[in-house]
């Protein structure tokens, strides 16, 4: 597992995060639901190594690949979509092509473009996917995704959220940073609900039912639900909506 512990991190004198703790599992997908400027961005910083805490600890990243989708696209601007991904790849041997990935976006024929030729949605499928790629040949990953969605039209949400939940499924952990309680329905194992800036947990929602199972009608209430606040806990201690 992934331990926070006491995380504390201020901006001019404002904190972010003050003693913050969480304990991530080793796998699954896992949601943290707050409204925008809350710190999540800056506990993901954390995670990848781009930022360090004024004071606590992180454990259980050693040995582990991360890799993360940020809020902004940061494609390189003189390669291609196809090169974009390529790079990520790190030159090993039998990685799978960059058309494949493309083609499993519904970005069939577009990889010879480059970023400024492509639209909004089509830069930020190809930010997942590189970061998709990144991970290729990794074992017990961690994908953080920072608001990865967003842009997206329904069908493009619906691949790429197929995609992310993939890496889930072989036993790598996905943290997805979201404001949208529909994401969350759609893709958590586990949902905690946080409070904004500095950001902490306030309660938490197991959801069970596999996401292959997840229908309009369970999406729609898990959404009404997590936008609401948390119900009482069934037996257990497990929200089963």
């Amino acid at each position: 597992m992934i331990c926070c512990q006491s995380l504390c991190k201020s901006f001019e004198g404002v904190p972010v995060l003050k003693d913050f703790s969480l304990t991530l599992p080793e796998s699954g997908v896992v949601c943290l639901l707050s409204p925008s400027g809350g710190g999540k961005t800056t506990l993901l910083h954390i995670l990848a190594g781009l930022s360090s805490p004024d004071s606590g600890s992180v454990e259980g990243l050693d040995g582990r690949k991360v890799s993360m989708v940020f809020q902004e696209n940061r494609l390189l601007p003189w390669l291609s979509a196809a090169g974009n991904i390529a790079l990520a790849q790190q030159r090993r041997q039998k990685n799978t092509p960059p058309e494949r990935y493309l083609a499993a976006a519904g970005l069939e024929g577009q990889g010879e473009k480059r970023p400024g030729e492509l639209s909004g949605g089509m830069k930020r499928r190809v930010a997942i996917l590189r970061a998709l790629a990144f991970l290729e040949h990794e074992d017990r990953a961690v994908l953080l995704l920072d608001e990865p969605f967003k842009g997206l039209d329904r069908d493009a949400k619906t691949r790429m959220m197929q995609l992310v939940a993939a890496r889930a499924e072989r036993g790598d952990l996905v943290l997805l940073v979201t404001h949208d309680p529909e994401e969350a329905a759609a893709m958590a194992d586990r949902v905690f609900l946080c409070t904004a800036s500095p950001l902490r947990v306030q309660g938490e929602m197991s959801l069970s039912l596999p996401r292959c199972r997840r229908d309009a009608a369970f999406l729609e209430r898990t959404r009404r639900e997590l936008a609401g606040g948390l119900p009482r806990p069934a037996s257990g201690g497990e929200i089963v909506p």
